[in-house]
């Protein structure tokens, strides 16, 4: 089930900035952000999760593919070329995982993927 959140949650204005990413996927059992930049879990055995952000694929076909989330992200990561939202909130397409309060975070656009080995 897709989440039907109000608009005042979605972030609207994208930044000018054009960024490519290294992501791995924290699975948390949350309605909160689960990605994290590599270069900010290596640096410590800690993830905070004030630094993770939602992905928001920007066109159909571009999401993360299921394999990944079953086996893949012990030994691969994400390379995302986008945007950052300018605003926290919820992505479109977010499929919440609980029934409970879904958190707003950092978003970020994707508009190419690439899965890396690491």
């Amino acid at each position: 089930m897709l989440c039907q959140c109000s608009s005042d949650k979605r972030p609207a204005r994208l930044s000018e900035s054009l960024e490519t990413i290294e992501l791995a996927w924290v699975n948390w059992a949350c309605d909160c952000p689960d990605w994290i930049e590599t270069r900010l879990a290596r640096d410590s055995a800690e993830i905070d999760p004030g630094q993770c952000i939602y992905l928001e694929a920007g066109a159909p076909g571009l999401q993360v593919p299921n394999e990944f989330y079953t086996a893949g992200h012990f030994s691969q990561a994400l390379r995302l070329t986008g945007r950052f939202y300018q605003t926290p909130g919820i992505p479109a397409g977010y499929e919440p995982k609980t029934t409970g309060k879904i958190e707003p975070g950092r978003v970020f656009r994707y508009e190419k993927i690439d899965i890396i080995n690491r």
